[in-house]
């Protein structure tokens, strides 16, 4: 009984919904009135739901946390500023220095300043040298400020990751912060080698949770080579090359270890195994062959 109760309201709701449609009193689109006609009862709920959230302008509005794209050759980047209110200029950053224009220049500059001044750390570390005592300034200025708030941020997640060491979303952040700022040119000498084996920490747990995240292990890789941890290298290394042996990536690796200890030869070797094993390469693995093609290869 009740649920040929339910069934004839059912058939009441779309009756009603499709006397509204048709009079033109419903904001939701048609795409969903099939949901409502194959779905008894639930069907019409939802339906409703929509119809009330359509109307109060809360649909499609959640937020979506989007990593920011980072382009790896920022020379590249363009920006477009206003020199008065009908024209409009683009000029490649790489020119931005370079323009004899002051106006111009300094415009430039803070066009960068305004927008995201991490993803311009290249330009700003330039632009320090630049003889515009002002365009100076401003770079100067806007580096330590991109320097405090990296130390800043890295001082929390520090405190976070040694109260929640087992805590996976503390460590990935702390690890991309870290990455980044490490990449970033920012910091040096005794301060970077201390970050860098703060990074390897890091890499290690989230390995330890993750053993096979070649990720994970390419980058630790390539980290203990900068931070001087080669005497347990070789070993890792050779590991992760049986694993993954047509990875161009742990090549590139091992040129780098073989030329940082001064082993010429066996550098040589692995650059010659790279092209006898045919080893897809990416375009920048290929210009990195290339180089070491060079020569006596």
């Amino acid at each position: 009984m009740i649920f040929l109760v339910l069934l004839l309201l059912h058939f009441l709701a779309i009756i009603l919904v499709a006397v509204l449609w048709k009079s033109r009193k419903l904001v939701t689109r048609q795409l969903f009135f099939p949901m409502l006609v194959l779905i008894p009862f639930w069907g019409c709920i939802s339906f409703l739901v929509l119809e009330i959230m359509e109307r109060k302008g809360k649909t499609g509005i959640r937020d979506i946390e989007l990593e920011k794209l980072k382009i790896n050759d920022i020379k590249y980047k363009r920006i477009e500023i206003d020199r008065d209110e009908n024209q409009n200029i683009t000029v490649p950053l790489e020119e931005a220095l370079l323009v004899n224009d002051k106006v111009t220049r300094r415009k430039l500059m803070l066009d960068i300043l305004q927008r995201e001044p991490s993803e311009y750390i290249e330009l700003l570390q330039s632009a320090r040298m630049s003889e515009d005592t002002e365009i100076s300034h401003y770079a100067t200025t806007s580096m330590m400020e991109i320097q405090s708030m990296y130390e800043e941020e890295l001082h929390i997640l520090s405190q976070k990751y040694n109260d929640n060491p087992d805590e996976i979303k503390i460590a990935l952040r702390y690890r991309k912060v870290l990455k980044r700022y490490i990449e970033s040119g920012l910091v040096s000498g005794n301060i970077l080698k201390i970050y860098q084996l703060k990074l390897d920490e890091i890499l290690g747990e989230l390995i330890r949770n993750d053993k096979d995240n070649k990720k994970y292990i390419m980058e630790q890789l390539d980290n203990m080579i900068d931070c001087g941890k080669l005497d347990e290298f070789e070993k890792k290394a050779f590991d992760a090359k049986s694993r993954w042996g047509e990875e161009e990536k742990i090549y590139m690796i091992l040129v780098k270890y073989y030329r940082n200890i001064s082993d010429g030869e066996k550098l040589k070797n692995v650059v010659r195994e790279v092209k006898e094993k045919n080893i897809y390469l990416s375009h920048q693995g290929r210009e990195w062959f290339e180089f070491w093609l060079q020569g006596e290869f």
